[in-house]
């Protein structure tokens, strides 16, 4: 760009170009090929301090350090270390809440109209009355565009997915193209870098892994109400495994509501599970069975914990961690020789410098790798634990009166409905129990 206007319209002005730094004159002969060595040589340094730049981001990512401008909701920078989080405890009631409320069967929709309704503050108005200069892509003082001025669906939407809330360090979501070229390139998931316990978790790992249950089933609110039934997530077809829809008996024949296959309505010829089931015989027969559970397993001796997964996905954990030690006590020698072979000699220090800098970027993933599968770990243990005290459950309750989101949760892994082969013969419908 440069040379284009220097030799190009320059030259077509008539203007005369002297720059002092670099002694380029378009007036000398022979100034030219310096001139343009010297931008060549600019644009290595940009790259290179570009790479460097990006490096040293990266390296810091990978230890676990914030390298963010503004913290996720519920959190904000640690006064006495800029490249940590600590916990918003007034933000962080709320983000509690908002989990708290998913799980009761509230919709994206009922929430943020519950939390506008209360005037909680939207996230990026409780950051700018703490002071911080933050901004979303709509244009501050918008009228017809409020900049997060409101509680959105699509703010709960992405606030029930952040792994920040469990101690969980996600960064390098997104990167410039090149220090040219500033547009963001997304990263998918997989390339994320985390690290798990770089700061305090809001959300405990037990409402996490139920959140997570039930987002992974597609399910829709009441349009009525903005509530999700008891049974959203919970109740399949037996035919296709598909989940059943709730919906209202034809007006002016019958007053209740039931569940049907949507498999059914828009392909036949794929689930032939045609008829659906009332809403409130599946509540009354779900409440019985609980509370012959509760009946039958009322001494904790009765309990049969099925933990196996949970010790095979242990072990797996701590031969891959066995592994991983091996591989960077292998790398650890391999820098304490290229140091002796330096002392004695045989390689300069600059190719000291250049072997050990690409061994130790190897040590460096091989410590996160191992931190990450401590956490899995942890983790596996506290799944392990909570499986171990099922028997809590069933002391939590004596005799339950009505169904709940929370009951259903606790008790109730998946409800599969088969299709009714005749009036005369009884449909089946199998439970898959938590414990």
């Amino acid at each position: 760009m440069v040379e284009r206007y220097i030799h190009g319209k320059f030259y077509e002005w008539g203007v005369r170009f002297v720059s002092i730094v670099d002694h380029a004159d378009t007036s000398v002969d022979g100034n030219k090929k310096a001139r343009q060595i010297n931008g060549l040589i600019n644009e290595w340094y940009l790259e290179d301090l570009s790479d460097n730049i990006r490096r040293t981001l990266n390296h810091k990512k990978k230890n676990g350090e914030w390298t963010g401008s503004f913290a996720p909701y519920g959190y904000m920078r640690d006064p006495n270390d800029k490249n940590h989080m600590v916990i918003d405890e007034e933000a962080a009631e709320v983000v509690r809440e908002i989990f708290a409320m998913f799980l009761d069967g509230k919709g994206y929709h009922l929430i943020a109209k519950e939390l506008n309704s209360r005037g909680v503050l939207s996230p990026t108005r409780y950051k700018r009355e703490n002071g911080s200069n933050y901004a979303n892509r709509a244009k501050p003082g918008d009228p017809l565009r409020p900049s997060g001025a409101i509680w959105k669906h699509d703010t709960i939407y992405n606030l029930l997915r952040r792994e920040e809330y469990i101690g969980v360090l996600c960064q390098n979501k997104t990167e410039n193209v090149s220090y040219k070229n500033q547009r963001r390139k997304i990263h998918s998931r997989e390339e994320w870098t985390r690290s798990y316990g770089a700061h305090e978790a809001i959300i405990d790992i037990d409402t996490w892994e139920k959140t997570k249950s039930k987002l992974a089933v597609r399910s829709c609110p009441s349009r009525g109400t903005g509530e999700k039934h008891i049974f959203s997530g919970k109740v399949f077809c037996g035919v296709c495994k598909t989940a059943l829809s709730k919906r209202d008996a034809p007006k002016g024949k019958y007053d209740f509501k039931y569940l049907k296959c949507r498999t059914y309505n828009s392909s036949p010829e794929t689930c032939d599970n045609a008829k659906g089931l009332r809403f409130d015989l599946l509540e009354n027969l779900v409440l019985t069975e609980i509370n012959e559970k509760l009946a039958e397993y009322y001494n904790p001796e009765k309990i049969v914990i099925e933990s196996d997964n949970g010790h095979r996905k242990l072990d797996k954990l701590l031969k891959e961690k066995e592994s991983l030690l091996s591989q960077l006590e292998k790398k650890n020698g391999i820098v304490k020789s290229l140091y002796f072979d330096k002392v004695e000699g045989l390689i300069t220090p600059s190719q000291f410098t250049e072997f050990s800098s690409t061994v130790q970027d190897d040590i460096d993933g091989l410590n996160t790798r191992i931190k990450n599968i401590d956490h899995r770990i942890e983790s596996n243990s506290q799944s392990a634990e909570k499986a171990g005290n099922k028997d809590l459950l069933l002391q939590k309750y004596s005799q339950v009166e009505s169904l709940t989101h929370q009951i259903i949760d606790d008790f109730i892994e998946a409800i599969y409905i088969d299709k009714l082969e005749s009036k005369s013969t009884p449909r089946k419908i199998q439970i898959i129990w938590n414990i």
